[in-house]
Parts: structure tokens; C-alpha cells; sequence
């Protein structure tokens, strides 16, 4: 009776590719971590972009600007990982730790959906130290060098965002404004010069560990 000899992989041919395999995983999963980082930045320009067009449609009608949020119909989807304010310090945020919404009539912040995000969710993050911002308004109006709204028919506007969207400590910072924002270069900023209308990332935390 013949024998057929079976062949297979040594336990040497066996740990050489599990430890390729965990080498390609040490130097995939950071770079998957930033992209899902990066992916979820998105939310940030959008919201702000849509903040931009909301006051924009709001001084057609009014000849001002407003910071109350809820006048404005400005209401980010459930689920925002960013908490937004269009003012320095606002009186009153609409909370997003429920499954509904508080019944509030004015707001000039909108806290971070943590009924969504789940129990490690921080309402309002803290803006870490950013670089120094200048924002340049067309002439003839007026405004802030921080995020606020100037009402009246030669007012302005800067709406800020700041998230939570790795896992440091840091969080991440967008501003849109109606002039143009200027960031001193070196402190995480993503650009130096954001158009009006266009977010400018203040604060980059994908790019700054």
C-alpha cells in the first residue's frame, strides 16, 4: 500500500506571515484611524457652510444678522459630533443629550448629540490653544475677531464649530465667518487665509497628534 505525503506550512512558515501580517496592521490602522478622522470633518463644512447661507438668506429679509440659532432655521442633523455657537460665550444652548429636543424658543449654541454619541460624549468641548485669528470685514462694516454676530444693516458674522473626532485630548476647530479669516501659521491651522463663506480649519486635530 502507497503512501501519499500530505505537505503543509513548518510553524516557522506560519509566524514568518503572521508577523508581515501584524507589521501591514501596525502601519494600515493609523492611517485608517486619520481617514475615518478626516471623513468625519466633513460634518463641520457642511454645517457651517449651511450656517453661512442661513444668515445670508436671513439679511434679505431683515437687514441684519442674527444669532439667535432658532430664527436663523439653522438645526444640524442628530448624530453632529461638533457643537456649534455664533457667539463668544452663548446664553443658551440647545441641549442634544435626549431623544427629543428641548422646547427652547432661543439658542445661540447647539450642544454635541450625545444621546446619539454615547455616555463618554462632552456636550461643549473645550477649544484647545489655537493660533492667533484675524478676520477682515469688507469696508464698512463691523465685527469680531472671535466667533459672534454683529446685528445691524453693516453687520457681520463668524460662526464657530469645535468637535471631538480621535481619541486625544485635543478637539477639533472650524470657523466661517463673513469676512476673511486670517490664521497665523504653525498652531495645527490647516490654511492661512479662509475666503468668506468658505470654513477655515483653526484647529486641525487629524493633523496634530
Amino acid at each position: 500500500m502507497r503512501r501519499t505525503q500530505v505537505n503543509g506550512f513548518t510553524l516557522v512558515e506560519l509566524m514568518i506571515v503572521v508577523a508581515i501580517i501584524g507589521i501591514l496592521a501596525a502601519l494600515a490602522i493609523p492611517n485608517f484611524i486619520k481617514y475615518q478622522a478626516r471623513s468625519k470633518q466633513a460634518e463641520a463644512k457642511q454645517s457651517l457652510k449651511s450656517f453661512f447661507m442661513a444668515q445670508r438668506h436671513y439679511f434679505s429679509e431683515a437687514d441684519t444678522f442674527a444669532s439667535d440659532l432658532g430664527a436663523l432655521g439653522f438645526a444640524p442633523e442628530r448624530g453632529n459630533r461638533y457643537a456649534y455657537k455664533s457667539m463668544v460665550s452663548p446664553t443658551t444652548y440647545q441641549s442634544r443629550a435626549g431623544a427629543n429636543l428641548a422646547a427652547i424658543t432661543a439658542y445661540q449654541g447647539i450642544g454635541v448629540d450625545c444621546f446619539k454619541l454615547g455616555a463618554s460624549c462632552v456636550d461643549v468641548p473645550v477649544r484647545p490653544t489655537i493660533a492667533a485669528i484675524t478676520i477682515s470685514y469688507d469696508p464698512g462694516t463691523s465685527g469680531t475677531l472671535d466667533t459672534g454676530v454683529v446685528t445691524g444693516a453693516n453687520g457681520a458674522f463668524t460662526m464657530e464649530a469645535i468637535g471631538t473626532i480621535d481619541n486625544d485630548a485635543d478637539n477639533d476647530v472650524w470657523l466661517v465667518s463673513s469676512g476673511t479669516v486670517d490664521v497665523s501659521p504653525g498652531i495645527c491651522a490647516e490654511l492661512t487665509h479662509g475666503v468668506p463663506g468658505v470654513p477655515a480649519c483653526v484647529y486641525d486635530d487629524v493633523a496634530c497628534p
